[in-house]
């Protein structure tokens, strides 16, 4: 079709919405911190557009089909009714309880129908077009990255590069929290609340009241989005933020000063879990146990091909069980795929991001032999083992739960980019890469 026949309509849809992504990526680039993560801006930002329009190219050539599709399709079913009777589409929008359109729904599950209601307010403004609701999904999810990486860059001044290369970069994250997916809007999400968490305990510049109020708005906003589409990283991440920030106040209003602040927060995030579990009947632990187990079993009935599955030994909801199958659920959840297992092109890439796992795992542990490593006074010492704390137990509660190679891929983004951090800015490759390139001149 040539441009002439393109409607014009159409094509004023389009360019007023790229010009409009265009501008909202120049206002939070213009609003940043002047830090050495700026650099990666406009390269990161469009990496993260485009992931998105690749993956709905991967899914509407290669797969075929998809909920990224399914997702869209349902969404335009809630927008349309906007178009049609505006009041009508707000009562959809918050109603908790049946809706008039269920029937017409592709997907059924809560998550479904509330990633659905997220997808239809971006339609509002692209009439319905995929490709053009995708660049708002990937804009949002760069936009909570964004948040996050300049927050934690400013408390690990040192650990820029690693940060970048860990959010902006590694080929899974990238890929999977962009364009139509739960994840683009989960991984927002997250890394908005923690940001605005660590801003919140931890400010950088002194905060008007309604900057503070506005903060604590978008945090609340952020966790029931959070619960709404992941709750499972509700489940973990809000105990670990809530026992870190108890921690902090405890800490400067001089409580329990005998109680070193490590030791503190594992008290507080079990009294936390504790709590939870006994506030209510469906958090207690056989429950839960049970729950996972059963998740488990559907995977596995799921899965064609049982080389796609982690395979554990008599999985039972018990303790027993589940703290036997642990360290499988740790290795081949970081792990699987293998370098060596046969599979298609996905399976083939993400073995090659698993495998560089395992080596930067192994020279870290060669790196961390030397004892002068350990004298080296810690940054922060008490965001790390909070953050170990979430990366730990979602690797081994999502392995076990989600046993399928391909889907466990998509899930660990919620966590994954903060074990890449981590474990890069424990190892000496960054810090190779930056004399690589200062001997080459390059600007890093």
């Amino acid at each position: 079709m040539s441009i002439a026949a393109f409607p014009l309509d159409k094509l004023l849809v389009i360019l007023g919405n790229v010009l409009f992504i265009l501008f909202l990526g120049d206002q939070l680039f213009k609003r940043s911190p002047e830090t050495s993560l700026k650099q990666h801006f406009w390269f990161a930002f469009s990496l993260k557009i485009f992931a998105g329009i690749a993956l709905g190219l991967v899914y509407k050539f290669y797969y075929t089909s998809g909920d990224t599709f399914s997702l869209f399709r349902d969404s335009v079913r809630f927008s349309s009714v906007a178009f049609q009777n505006f009041g009508e589409y707000l009562n959809l929008l918050f109603s908790n309880g049946p809706i008039s359109i269920e029937s017409s729904l592709e997907n059924h599950n809560a998550r479904a129908v509330f990633m659905a209601k997220i997808l239809s307010i971006p339609n509002l403004l692209t009439l319905q077009n995929y490709w053009l609701t995708t660049w708002y999904c990937s804009f949002f999810s760069f936009f909570g990255i964004w948040k996050c990486a300049n927050t934690l860059e400013r408390l690990f001044k040192k650990h820029h590069l690693e940060i970048a290369m860990a959010f902006f970069y590694f080929p899974s994250v990238l890929f999977w929290t962009s364009g139509i997916l739960k994840e683009s809007i989960s991984i927002g999400s997250i890394c908005l609340l923690i940001s605005l968490t660590l801003n919140f305990l931890h400010p950088g510049r002194k905060k008007a009241i309604y900057e503070k109020g506005l903060s604590i708005f978008i945090i609340l906003l952020c966790l029931l989005v959070i619960w709404k589409l992941k709750y499972y990283y509700f489940a973990v991440l809000s105990p670990c933020l809530l026992a870190y920030t108890l921690t902090i106040c405890f800490e400067r209003f001089n409580t329990f000063n005998q109680i070193s602040n490590k030791l503190k927060f594992v008290i507080l995030f079990s009294g936390i879990i504790l709590a939870a579990t006994l506030a209510h009947p469906n958090l207690n632990l056989e429950k839960f146990l049970n729950a996972l187990v059963k998740n488990n079993e559907l995977m596995a009935e799921q899965t064609e091909k049982k080389e796609n599955l982690i395979q554990f030994t008599q999985l039972n909801p018990n303790i027993q069980s589940i703290v036997f199958n642990t360290p499988k659920a740790v290795i081949e959840g970081l792990f699987r795929p293998y370098i060596w297992e046969k599979g298609n092109l996905q399976k083939k890439l993400s073995s090659i991001e698993s495998s560089f796992l395992l080596i930067l795992i192994l020279i870290n542990t060669y790196y961390l032999a030397d004892k002068s490593i350990w004298n080296k006074k810690g940054e922060n010492n008490l965001l790390l083992l909070a953050s170990i704390f979430y990366i730990g137990i979602m690797l081994i509660f999502l392995s076990l739960a989600s046993p399928n190679i391909g889907n466990l891929v998509r899930y660990q983004t919620g966590f994954k980019p903060f074990l890449v951090a981590i474990l890069l800015s424990v190892s000496p490759i960054p810090q190779w890469a930056t004399k690589l390139l200062k001997k080459e001149k390059w600007k890093i």
